[in-house]
């Protein structure tokens, strides 16, 4: 090697702290950066490395996020569990307008109404002493009222735009 690219060598690179052993490494570490002096550059590194992580993830993330809100949700009684269509008849949940029989005998694959609308319905049956279809009508009127919801099923809310 020429004497003058031995001199530029010697001038770029920096003077090497350890030994040289022969090992292909040593010359890296001496343009690595230490950490003391560069503690900003390594943070936005590592920052930038798990925000591509999580962005690879996001389908996945977002997934078991809402697998674990769903578990929170029913743990803490939020929703229950839905009976089916046998249920709401054998419970006496039936009338000609609301003909659950029919939908038995079609095959029909929804489910029936939630225990607490069962409940609620039942009790509105028995302390008003009204009919089921009545009950029914009443309960989503309640419903509807509790969600600020008008009769038609258009939100009261007044910032609301409807084109």
């Amino acid at each position: 090697m020429s004497k003058d690219l031995q001199d530029t060598l010697d001038k770029v690179s920096p003077p090497a702290t350890t030994t040289n052993t022969g090992s292909t490494t040593s010359w890296l570490f001496g343009y690595i950066p230490s950490l003391q002096n560069h503690i900003l550059l390594y943070s936005f590194v590592f920052l930038t490395v798990i925000f591509l992580i999580v962005f690879h993830f996001r389908d996945k993330l977002g997934r078991s996020i809402d697998r674990y809100r769903m578990r929170r949700r029913l743990s803490k009684g939020y929703y229950g569990p839905v009976g089916s269509f046998d249920e709401d008849m054998a419970d006496g949940l039936t009338s000609d307008a609301f003909d659950i029989e029919q939908n038995i005998q079609t095959g029909d694959k929804r489910r029936g109404l939630t225990l607490s609308a069962k409940r609620e319905i039942k009790r509105l049956m028995k302390s008003m002493k009204l009919s089921f279809d009545e009950a029914r009508l009443r309960y989503t009127r309640l419903q509807f009222d509790q969600n600020d919801v008008d009769e038609n099923g258009i939100p009261r809310d007044p910032k609301l735009v409807t084109f």
